[in-house]
């Protein structure tokens, strides 16, 4: 391992021309190039083997705005022909082209090659980094390597922004670690341009906004050590392009704070900035989220790593380059890891989403390395780090059983369960974890004190390039060996099953969808429709037959059409575009046009302007009747009459699920059927006299007053139950139309 070179000469050793250095510069290039093309190449055979997609919504967020650029050619960020404030747009903008062409399956399989080399990508800043700091390309290498062998590269099998957001973060760090060592104009406005990139690729990233100002300040002031308000006055005037673009940031940003504003400027991340900033619960959240990062690091990297740049902070290093990393690193690290908490604790409940903390890692990993050389000690800051992780493992929240499968918000998760079912226990698993650390801490002190310098530094280096690849084979073990959210495994394409609509009316088609319950398991109803948005590309908009906002099966990301009916003529109010998917089994409203395609949902060619065949009103949005309450079927007249018409109307009714029959029956202004209804669909039909320009009703009663499951409007009140009478399962109006007639 290279001897670092001190701050006066450069990383390489050389003090030769540049003609003479530019040999040693290719030398070191193509080694790093090559690293990334055998680990994207690697990675590329684990993630194309990925047929299916997993995370939901995620995936289909990034998948129809890449889809929108692809089709349009704008990187604006689009949802449902409706451009939506959702500014993490560089991910969709790098995978644009793999979906140009072809149908779904094909497209997913090339954005998943092309994730490999994205991801991997990020060996090439932290080669960099790595090398300016330790001045030894042999650590430089091995933390390259560690960056992309490390458990969360499981996130390149899926369309999630991490995949871009990890490289660029490691630009950003290397775009200040030069701008505080080095500072100019040009490296201030790199810097600055890092974080917009940044904020691009993952508006979390926005926090280092903040890093770069404290970095700055704590460097300055650790190299000076002059007074601190001649130190911050130095580094304004060596800093100051930086110091105008924060002074009109803050100015900005106070006047979009006093105007009620600021939440809305930063889109659909708007939320994260208003509400409680300090909930409840920091401390013990704070440890349980740092224990539970350190297993995914093989706990001692992190322990050794954190502590190491927190003792440098306040005590800096010899040389500028560690001196500028340990700022920057410390920094960093504290400000992601109290974002995430934070985060966390108010929209998790407190469960650690590892997925957010994944930018740390090369930081953890270059901080353990600068620890193994660093001869001076750092005793008491190991001693705190040490304390809180066994803390965090002690007392946090630590799942015990086997998860149904890789948790893509946090994968560390799945590492868990085997762990407690090894000990025996959860509270054995708990003191093998904070005992082990404990434990790993002493070794790695005794051996410091026992072995010869370099004994010590490569035995520990090296370590680590035996855990954190088993842990990552671990994690893509278990994603490969258990089903995904859709009950379908990663690796088969039968989800491609639903790209049928894309089929009949090409790519390229304007299709809205109309959720709907298919199933009385909110989730697989959930499942089919995201299924069907997903693996079309002709899919992109989404309707709201509701007043209130149900049945949201993409999140409120997804703009939806809330189009209303004349209760007179049926016209709408909306004119959507010209093919709709309905649910077989929707009693709320029929779009009018022809069935051109059936399975569990019709293919309509909706006619222009829209409007409704019928509607109905008394029931629950679900299609259950209300206790007492007649459902009136409202039938439309079709535009082209000029008579009264005779319309056939069948409805589909069954009981819940017990042995009684309850009594049902259907009334319209020409005839009147009476039946009864049990657990087995009853079809009940009767005529109606349809006048021209104008309605008839239909009226459904029964006596029937039951417990009946919970709403599948939502999630929440699909687990509950309710008070109610049948259940209509399908409304149908015949497409024939019968003769003309008198309405009685």
């Amino acid at each position: 391992m290279s001897v670092p070179a001190t701050s006066g000469e450069p990383l390489s050793g050389e003090t030769g021309t540049r003609e003479s250095t530019l040999p040693r510069t290719v030398g070191r290039i193509l080694p790093l190039t090559l690293l990334w093309l055998v680990a994207g190449t690697g990675l590329a055979v684990i993630t194309t083997r990925v047929r299916d997609w997993y995370a939901m919504p995620n995936e289909l967020l990034n998948e129809h705005r890449a889809i929108s650029v692809a089709q349009t050619l704008s990187p604006l960020p689009v949802l449902h022909r409706q451009f939506v404030a959702s500014f993490d747009q560089l991910y969709p903008l790098l995978i644009a082209p793999m979906f140009r062409g072809g149908d779904v399956l094909d497209d997913l399989r090339n954005a998943h090659a092309l994730n490999a080399y994205l991801m991997t990508s990020a060996c090439i800043p932290a080669y960099l980094l790595a090398r300016r700091v330790t001045g030894s390309q042999l650590f430089a290498y091995l933390i390259a390597a560690l960056s992309v062998l490390m458990p969360w590269i499981f996130f390149a099998t899926l369309l999630m922004g991490e995949v871009a957001a990890y490289p660029v973060f490691l630009w950003a760090l290397l775009a200040f670690q030069r701008a505080l060592v080095e500072p100019s104009r040009r490296r201030d406005a790199l810097a600055i341009g890092a974080i917009a990139l940044a904020f691009l690729a993952r508006p979390q990233l926005g926090v280092l906004a903040i890093v770069l100002p404290i970095a700055v300040a704590a460097y300055e002031i650790g190299a000076e050590g002059r007074p601190v308000g001649h130190v911050l006055k130095g580094a304004l005037a060596k800093h100051r392009l930086a110091g105008i673009v924060y002074a009109v940031g803050i100015v900005a940003g106070v006047g979009l704070l006093a105007s009620g504003r600021l939440a809305g400027a930063l889109g659909v991340y708007g939320s994260t900035v208003t509400g409680n900033l300090v909930p409840h619960g920091i401390p013990k959240s704070l440890a349980w989220h740092l224990a539970s990062f350190s297993l995914g690091v093989g706990i001692l990297p992190l322990v050794v790593g954190v502590a190491w740049l927190l003792a440098r902070f306040f005590r800096p290093p010899g040389r500028p380059e560690q001196h500028a990393f340990a700022c920057l690193g410390a920094t960093a690290s504290v400000a992601v890891l109290i974002q995430v908490t934070v985060f966390d604790l108010r929209f998790i409940d407190g469960l650690v989403l590892d997925r957010y903390l994944i930018y740390l890692v090369p930081i953890v990993f270059l901080g353990f390395v600068c620890a193994l050389r660093d001869s001076r000690s750092h005793t008491l800051a190991l001693g705190l780090v040490t304390f809180v992780v066994a803390a965090g493992f002690a007392f946090g929240a630590i799942p015990t059983q086997a998860l149904a499968g890789v948790n893509s918000d946090a994968p560390i998760q799945t590492l868990y369960p085997p762990i407690v079912s090894a000990a025996g226990s959860l509270g054995s698993a708990r003191i093998l974890l904070a005992g082990g650390t404990i434990a790993l801490v002493l070794i790695y002190l005794a051996c410091r004190r026992l072995l010869s310098r370099h004994t010590f530094v490569l035995v520990f280096a090296i370590a680590p390039l035996a855990v954190i690849p088993y842990l990552s084979a671990d994690v893509f073990s278990y994603f490969f060996h258990h089903k995904g959210w859709s009950e379908r495994a990663v690796t088969s394409p039968s989800g491609a099953s639903y790209s049928w609509i894309d089929q009949k009316v090409g790519p390229t088609a304007d299709v809205t969808i109309v959720p709907y319950p298919t199933s009385s398991d909110y989730l697989v109803s959930e499942r089919v429709w995201r299924d069907y948005e997903f693996w079309n590309k002709s899919v992109d908009r989404d309707v709201q037959l509701s007043p209130a906002p149900v049945y949201e099966f993409t999140n409120e990301t997804f703009p939806k059409l809330h189009p209303a009916f004349d209760p007179k003529t049926g016209v709408s109010t909306i004119s959507g575009g010209p093919w709709v998917v309905e649910a077989d089994q929707e009693t709320r409203a029929r779009i009018s046009g022809t069935v051109v395609a059936q399975t569990d949902v019709m293919l309509i060619h909706a006619a222009q302007p829209w409007r409704a065949d019928w509607i109905s009103s008394g029931l629950y949005d679900d299609g259950w009747t209300r206790p007492g309450k007649p459902v009136r079927i409202r039938v439309f007249a079709v535009p082209s009459a000029t008579t009264a018409q005779l319309r056939g109307l069948t409805v589909g009714i069954r009981g819940p699920d017990d042995d009684r029959s309850r009594p049902v029956s259907l009334t319209s202004n020409h005839a009147r059927w009476h039946g009864s209804a049990a657990a087995s669909t009853t079809w009940g039909s009767v005529s109606v006299c349809v006048p021209a320009h104008g309605y008839a009703d239909v009226i459904l009663r029964t006596p029937a007053r039951e417990v009946i499951p919970g709403d599948l409007r939502t999630w929440a009140d699909s687990s509950g139950s309710r008070i109610g009478g049948l259940f209509l399962s399908q409304i149908s109006l015949a497409d024939e139309i019968g003769g003309s007639c008198r309405p009685g």
